[in-house]
């Protein structure tokens, strides 16, 4: 193989599989064998306490739990950590008073090789879309759609909404 360094790797992340890395020094064909990954995972809302993420902890050690489903951006739009996104600064996105420290959770469960999957709500997002109106969703007669209880979504439409959420990605 031409322009492979003496000592290569390629790592794999294939859905339903573990992440495997595989040494492809110096071989032009080798066979990998994957092995398939079940999740099983547990939900945990926004703003999870420090006392209750200790306990799902410990629930996963004790049980066949392997993942966490964790909600780092809330559907009224805040998020779990202080975002560079300029948008999210602008409107005051961040919400850190309460609840357990996002890198805190990654580095545990990198630790305990538990499988972190992050949640974020795309489109319900009451606090861009309140501050934002233009980005709103809309019903045809123009005003912005707002459900029983005032939640607000954003316009699934609008480039600017699909670029916002991307970036806090």
């Amino acid at each position: 193989l031409g322009n492979v360094p003496a000592k290569a790797s390629i790592t794999l992340k294939i859905p339903g599989y573990r992440k495997t890395q595989v040494d492809v020094s110096g071989v032009a064909q080798r066979d990998i064998k994957l092995t398939p990954f079940l999740v099983k995972g547990i939900h945990l809302p926004f703003g999870i306490t420090e006392e209750r993420w200790r306990q799902v902890v410990d629930l996963i050690s004790n049980t066949e739990l392997n993942a966490v489903v964790i909600d780092v951006k809330a559907e009224r739009g805040r998020l779990m950590w202080e975002s560079q996104v300029p948008l999210a600064k602008q409107i005051g996105a961040a919400y850190l008073q309460q609840g357990v420290d996002l890198k805190r959770v990654v580095e545990d469960c990198k630790t305990r090789d538990i499988y972190c999957i992050a949640r974020v709500p795309v489109f319900q997002d009451n606090l861009l879309a309140s501050s934002r109106p233009n980005l709103a969703a809309r019903l045809a007669n123009g005003t912005v759609f707002t459900e029983t209880g005032g939640q607000q979504w954003l316009n699934p439409f609008l480039s600017d909404n699909w670029n916002y959420v991307i970036a806090l990605a």
